[in-house]
């Protein structure tokens, strides 16, 4: 069964509930198919893990293109989280008055404001029994520059995982994801990446 569960917009303060009522439905064609289509990778992600284990599976979809790692993570995780003391202390822009932001911290939507997608899509679920996690980002945090400053980056990883771990109760939380495709110079994320696949059991690329 799928939940398509993504409201593609962002919140100031954590939701203690859904936008909207999410229902469960079957991993038909037709019902992938309706309002918003359901994520093809979480699709074929779902039918090897069934194959695999013979157990019912359920995926919730909550995700957004063109997002930067920062937004996805609890205002909390930044409270000591040395080099992001911005994350910590941002203040929010609305939608109306919101203009892209350039420089070492590229931020092209208000969507990409700390801790907003976390607050909207995520906090609603939490602390619901989740064996693990999907994820599928990366390249927006690129600084694209052909140098190593892929570290922050693999910091972050840490703090989404830890942070998410700790929300949904659950300290042997899986995490999959898939490493960034050379279609740009983003190597610096490719690496980092790796290196937190390394260094996290629970994690795998």
């Amino acid at each position: 069964r799928f939940a398509y569960a993504s409201t593609r917009t962002w919140s100031r303060e954590e939701r203690r509930e859904l936008r909207q009522r999410a229902v469960w439905k079957p991993f038909l064609p037709k019902c992938l198919k309706e309002g918003k289509s359901f994520s093809a990778m979480g699709v074929y992600f779902a039918l090897d893990l069934y194959a695999a284990l013979d157990i019912p599976v359920g995926l919730i979809g909550v995700y957004l293109g063109a997002t930067r790692i920062e937004p996805w993570i609890p205002h909390e995780a930044f409270a000591n989280l040395s080099g992001f003391e911005w994350c910590r202390d941002w203040t929010y822009i609305d939608n109306k008055d919101w203009k892209p932001l350039t420089g070492r911290i590229r931020m092209t939507y208000p969507s990409s404001q700390p801790c907003g997608l976390w607050n909207d899509m995520v906090a609603p679920w939490t602390p619901m029994s989740v064996r693990g996690v999907v994820w599928y980002q990366g390249c927006s945090n690129s600084t694209r520059s052909g140098k190593d400053e892929g570290d922050d980056y693999r910091r972050l990883m840490h703090t989404l995982y830890d942070s998410w771990s700790a929300r949904f109760a659950n300290p042997d939380l899986k995490f999959y994801f898939v490493q960034l495709a050379p279609f740009a110079n983003w190597w610096d994320i490719q690496l980092a990446q790796a290196r937190f696949a390394a260094e996290e059991e629970n994690a795998a690329m």
